[in-house]
């Protein structure tokens, strides 16, 4: 009320327990008496299930919480901001107009908080813009690089801080994030693939150091390789790439050995490919990888030595495609 909590004494006697009456009752009917002292009946009234020093506990806590105040720092210059405005939507409200605290629902109004605040936090999978080589500011959607919120730890550090009860400012809880706040995210030092002219860059402090001409997935739906923003997971040297395994023959339909193999989606990646002459062109269309972005010998060993794990890799279409099959 006003703007704080009060605690309202509770009131012993005014709820019965209706199964210890009836049989008070059904006992002095039995008995032929006429009146009956419920006021005598032993557990007659129901216990109140908080006392007033556990609930008066209960308000000074919460007290504290509305002090609290966190302002959120979100990509893209997005500010969100959790205060006693918002936290009272998270209390109980009375038909007179008071709030009451209910530890279940208190909790899964934060959750829902927090899952509205990752919609607003995240970018993994939505649309990143880019400055494409030679072609200018152009967008992408897709792909695994992004910010995700931890919605868990989030939930705890919200926790942590209703009960310092302070006032701060900070970023979300992060499971992974971007490199950069400069160059949409991506920074000085990324990868970028255009699918269409089957090209590839390497970027080291914004500055292009690498380049070659490519070989990308076949275009059928089954084998192209898909445009998003990614970042590189991992390097491995002398890999043997395989496709999925076929239930009935137990055989591989391929089993490609590689020098350098670079993924950044799932199983697929940048890796040499000793057995093609030629690279660039439309070669992929109608004969590309299964997804994996084929590259010269002797550049997928110079790129191998020059990126690093966690680089972001931009991966588009410049001009419009069909897929066969």
């Amino acid at each position: 009320e006003n703007g704080t909590f009060t605690v309202e004494k509770e009131k012993a006697g005014n709820s019965l327990n209706k199964e210890t009456v009836y049989e008070a009752v059904n006992k002095a009917v039995g008995l032929q008496k006429t009146n009956l002292n419920v006021a005598k009946v032993k557990d007659a009234y129901k216990v109140p299930g908080k006392t007033t020093e556990t609930v008066k506990a209960e308000a000074e806590t919460l007290k504290k919480y509305l002090k609290t105040s966190i302002t959120y720092e979100l990509p893209n210059n997005q500010s969100e901001v959790l205060n006693n405005e918002k936290m009272l939507t998270w209390l109980v409200k009375n038909e007179d107009g008071t709030y009451s605290y209910n530890e279940e629902i208190w909790n899964k109004r934060m959750k829902s908080f927090v899952y509205t605040l990752a919609t607003k936090a995240n970018t993994v999978g939505k649309t990143h813009t880019f400055n494409a080589t030679g072609l200018g500011v152009r967008t992408v959607s897709g792909g695994t690089y992004g910010y995700k919120m931890n919605q868990t730890e989030e939930i705890a550090k919200i926790k942590e801080e209703l009960n310092a009860g302070k006032a701060v400012k900070r970023t979300p809880a992060y499971s992974s994030k971007e490199q950069s706040t400069e160059n949409y995210g991506l920074g000085g030092n990324y990868v970028e693939v255009d699918l269409s002219r089957q090209h590839l860059w390497i970027y080291k402090n914004g500055q292009c150091v690498l380049q070659s001409d490519c070989v990308s997935g076949k275009m059928t739906n089954d084998r192209y390789t898909p445009a998003g923003t990614y970042y590189i997971y991992s390097k491995e040297r002398n890999r043997v790439l395989r496709g999925t395994k076929d239930p009935v023959t137990g055989k591989y339909p391929y089993e490609s050995p590689v020098s350098y193999w670079m993924p950044f989606n799932r199983g697929i990646g940048f890796h040499d490919a000793n057995w093609r002459s030629n690279f660039g062109g439309n070669l992929y269309v109608a004969g590309g990888s299964h997804g994996c972005v084929n590259l010269p010998v002797s550049f997928a060993g110079t790129m191998y030595n020059t990126i690093t794990t966690g680089m972001p890799v931009v991966v588009y279409y410049s001009q419009g495609y069909t897929l066969n099959g």
